[in-house]
């Protein structure tokens, strides 16, 4: 094999793996934190989930709660901490 030929593949494979490493921390560092609320995603983290609350779907992933708005994504609060608010402040004690 042509010495440059190898040289240029092994810088090429070298390259990938710090891509594919930096690009799978960030999606590691998603999975398992806290986004805060009001931040916008333009994709959601593989393996959500949705639940619809008062007609509204929440995209859920990791304990945290996004609402689509266009074409990305909002985080906002958990609906049901926002209804549980509601029902406390509409019967005082």
């Amino acid at each position: 094999m042509n010495p440059c030929f190898r040289t240029l593949v092994l810088g090429l494979v070298a390259i990938s793996f710090l891509l594919l490493t930096a690009c799978e921390s960030t999606i590691s560092s998603q999975r398992r934190g806290k986004v805060a609320e009001g931040a916008w995603v333009a994709t959601l983290p593989s393996g959500y989930t949705t639940t619809t609350v008062s007609g509204i779907i929440y995209y859920v992933h990791g304990g945290n709660y996004f609402v689509r708005k266009g074409a990305r994504f909002v985080a906002v609060g958990s609906p049901n901490s926002t209804l549980y608010e509601k029902e406390r402040l509409s019967h005082p004690l």
